[in-house]
């Protein structure tokens, strides 16, 4: 299902916190651009999720990580805007910028499992949905029960034969990924003496664009 017949130029973006960005993300990432044929993903660092507690780094620190990532990961790109707000980064708020910018822009969120099944109470949900398509990262081993997701949800729902990134309105289920690391289990790890197995397990598990960052800056300490 889509809004319209017009082609448009395609982006896909990917947002969060990023606190930090670790080889979990990473690997997702180029997993989807494999899937899709996608030569660029933007990263949206959110400055105070809606459903989140704040970061525990700045947003200064954060968005400069994601610019030196860039700098070695030729697949991102950068887009900054949500860290200059004062208040909640909602999705709507941010589509409704990007597309008064660009109005020739289809726009595509990854997302995760969680976020598709959570997606009905996202401030303007129904608005969002018909702006954009939803790329899903699937659980390894897990079947969507259908009954899950709200029934506008399931009438969006299309095969990777159908999906077309030039058009909105689509939610693809995309092939899983098993990568589970989390930055919540990453930011105590790093916090611990540079003599900890953990602390050494954790900085593997970084970039290594963002392990130096973090390095030169002495965050998470």
């Amino acid at each position: 299902m889509t809004s319209t017949d017009e082609k448009k130029v395609s982006q896909l973006i990917f947002g969060g916190t990023f606190d930090p960005f670790h080889l979990g993300h990473l690997s997702i990432c180029q997993h989807i651009a494999n899937e899709l044929a996608l030569k660029q993903i933007t990263l949206l660092p959110a400055n105070i999720p809606p459903h989140k507690s704040a970061a525990s780094v700045s947003a200064k620190h954060r968005l400069a990580m994601l610019q030196a990532l860039a700098k070695q990961e030729a697949l991102f790109t950068i887009d900054g805007r949500e860290l200059t707000r004062n208040k909640p980064s909602y999705t709507a708020d941010t589509l409704a910028e990007m597309y008064a910018e660009q109005p020739h822009l289809a726009i595509s969120l990854l997302i995760g499992m969680d976020s598709l099944l959570s997606f009905t109470r996202w401030h303007q949900w129904q608005a969002i949905i018909a702006q954009v398509n939803l790329v899903v990262c699937t659980r390894p081993n897990y079947q969507l029960a259908l009954s899950q997701l709200d029934i506008e949800l399931r009438q969006r729902l299309t095969s990777k034969a159908s999906f077309d990134l030039t058009k909105v309105g689509q939610i693809y289920l995309a092939p899983a990924i098993n990568m589970d690391i989390a930055s919540s289990q990453l930011r105590p790890q790093l916090s611990l003496p540079a003599s900890s197995p953990l602390h050494a397990q954790a900085r593997a598990q970084l970039p290594n664009a963002i392990r130096q960052y973090i390095d030169s800056h002495s965050l998470y300490l």
